[in-house]
């Protein structure tokens, strides 16, 4: 069974293994009376999208490479030239990691949950140093899903 993996802000971090001074929190999925639910295909794909997304290179243990590391772009949207280019090497480093992981798989998971291609829609500047980023997910199915992400 796949859980969904909720975002639920970021969080200042107490870890002195942390590279960042901010950590993702997330919370799995459940239902009105706090029971763990299953996640549709597409949302398991966006929920692991996004879980990348935030997860700071050399954090895990297994695979140093894994990770956007988006949470360290907190309040630098204010270069936007650079921004982008950094949240576009986020995105290929979470495509690379996800394909890796889905090449490593012993069984195969349905084409829902597996990751065709990642592709920024949009970058908008709400602040100074802000930024909402929308990235659309493609599965291998054909099906797409956009996640929104402000930092």
């Amino acid at each position: 069974m796949d859980i969904g993996i909720v975002p639920v802000g970021l969080e200042p971090s107490t870890e002195p293994t942390s590279f960042s001074g901010l950590e993702p929190k997330f919370k799995f999925a459940t239902d009105s009376k706090g029971i763990l639910v299953p996640s549709p295909d597409l949302s398991t794909l966006a929920s692991r999208v996004l879980y990348y997304l935030f997860t700071t290179k050399g954090s895990n243990p297994i695979d140093l490479q894994a990770g956007g590391g988006i949470n360290r772009l907190v309040g630098s949207a204010g270069d936007r030239a650079s921004f982008a280019v950094r949240i576009s090497r986020a995105m290929l480093s979470v495509e690379d990691t996800i394909r890796k992981e889905q090449s490593a798989a012993l069984t195969n998971k349905p084409t829902d949950t597996r990751l065709k291609s990642l592709k920024l829609l949009s970058i908008t500047y709400p602040t100074q140093d802000s930024a909402s980023i929308t990235i659309l997910i493609l599965a291998e199915s054909g099906k797409t899903g956009a996640i929104h992400v402000e930092v």
